[in-house]
Order: structure tokens, then C-alpha cells, then sequence
């Protein structure tokens, strides 16, 4: 278990053609807290569970004249299980998580600056899953995999790239950059040599679509991407180099 208070202090001497100058100041305070626990259902099975509050100060845009945005605040439970099987040969671990957010932070483009605005209310839920196995002692293999449910419970804004449409409910909508999926495979091939060990690496990444903005249209997104990283490192015996 454990407790925080933070206590942040802001201010901003800005400008900008439009407007001209202005100063301003504020502050914000808040106790955030975490509970949880742990049982060893075996020798090598664990389960957890956990509560915790979060907490992100307020703060001003830039160049944007505007007033402050505010703290944004959240409240999440996260449980799951680690274990390890085969000897310590495979390793598994599985987590799933709920929070919740009040005034989320948004990146927007409001008239003609970019500003940080407060969304009303936003849920993600999600499940990962890792694992990591050891076949034979030179070589190693990991796989993780990701679920993610990231949406705005309630956000009505406007689109100053479309005025037009006036007042926008996005209640629904995904979440900026929270691909509903996401995986990656790798392995690592051992190879003594010299005074050292040479490893041979190969990883590849992969996300679903995401969101570049909290209107979620097409022109403002990333259709489903992969990568490849191939790796060659050295490291010698004594830990020394590498």
C-alpha cells in the first residue's frame, strides 16, 4: 500500500499576434493511493491484484492565450498471474486492467493553435499476455500480445477543421494512438566465441489501425503496421564490453 500528495505550481508569461500578452498563474493539489496484494497459488504461480488512483497536473497551451486546462485524474484495478513452468523454461505471464479517467488530457488543434484541452470522461480496459521461453540454453524466445477497449465516454468539442458540423459528440470514439491491438515475436540465438558471446536478434512488431486525433477519420490515422529489427551484439565474458 502506499500514498502521495503532489502539489504543482504553474504559470506562463505568454503572447501571441492576435491577442498580444498575458500572465498567468495556478496551482493544484491531490493525494493519490495504492492497494494491493499478492498469493503464491504455487512454487512457481503467483496472483496479484491492485487498486490505484493516478493523478497528472493541470497546466497552460502555449501560444494559445487560453485558460488553464485542468488535472486529469484516473482510477484503475489490474489483476493477474505470473508463473513459470518446464524448470524455469517458460515463463507466462497474463494481466488484465480497467480504468477510468476524468478530464483526460486531449491534444487539439482549437482555431489556429494547438492547445491541451480536458475531455469529460474516457475507459480503458485491456489484456496483455507475455511469455518467454528458453528451449535450450542458447536461445530464447518471446512473444506478448495486447487487447486494448480505449474510448471516450463523453466528449463534446468541435473540429476546426470542419466548422461546419458544429458541436461534436465523440462519445464512442477511440482514444488518439490506442491501437485495439497489438503483438510482437522475437529470438535470440546465442553464439560463444573468443572471450565472448555473440547474439543474433531478430524482433517484429505489429499494431491494428490507430488514431492520430479524437475524431477518428480516415485521413487521421495509420492503417495496421509491422516492423522488422535484426540485431548483432557482442558481449564479453567479463561483462566489461559490449
Amino acid at each position: 500500500a502506499g500514498v502521495r500528495y503532489s502539489h504543482d505550481h504553474r504559470s506562463i508569461d505568454d503572447s501571441n499576434n492576435f491577442i498580444g500578452q498575458i500572465y498567468q498563474s495556478k496551482s493544484w493539489g491531490k493525494v493519490t493511493y495504492e492497494v494491493g496484494g499478492s498469493v503464491d497459488l504455487a512454487n512457481d504461480l503467483t496472483a496479484y491484484a491492485k487498486y490505484a488512483t493516478g493523478y497528472k497536473s493541470g497546466g497552460f497551451s502555449a501560444g494559445s492565450l487560453a485558460p488553464s486546462f485542468d488535472p486529469e485524474t484516473n482510477a484503475s484495478v489490474e489483476a493477474g498471474l505470473k508463473g513459470n513452468y518446464l524448470d524455469g523454461r517458460l515463463q507466462a505471464n497474463i494481466s488484465l486492467f480497467h480504468m477510468k479517467y476524468s478530464n483526460l488530457q486531449v491534444n487539439q488543434i482549437v482555431g489556429v493553435s494547438a492547445a491541451i484541452t480536458n475531455a469529460a470522461k474516457a475507459t480503458i480496459k485491456g489484456l496483455e499476455l507475455e511469455t518467454v521461453a528458453k528451449p535450450f540454453d542458447a536461445l530464447r524466445i518471446e512473444m506478448s500480445a495486447g487487447l486494448l477497449d480505449a474510448k471516450f465516454d463523453s466528449f463534446m468539442t468541435e473540429d476546426s477543421s470542419r466548422p461546419a458540423l458544429g458541436i461534436l459528440d465523440l462519445s464512442g470514439n477511440r482514444l488518439p494512438l490506442a491501437p485495439t491491438f497489438s503483438g510482437s515475436a522475437g529470438a535470440y540465438f546465442d553464439v560463444p566465441v573468443a572471450a565472448g558471446t555473440i547474439t543474433l536478434g531478430a524482433r517484429y512488431d505489429f499494431k491494428s489501425r490507430v488514431y492520430f486525433s479524437e475524431f477518428n477519420i480516415p485521413v487521421t490515422s495509420q492503417k495496421s503496421a509491422g516492423r522488422l529489427d535484426l540485431t548483432l551484439s557482442y558481449k564479453s565474458d567479463d561483462g566489461r564490453w559490449s
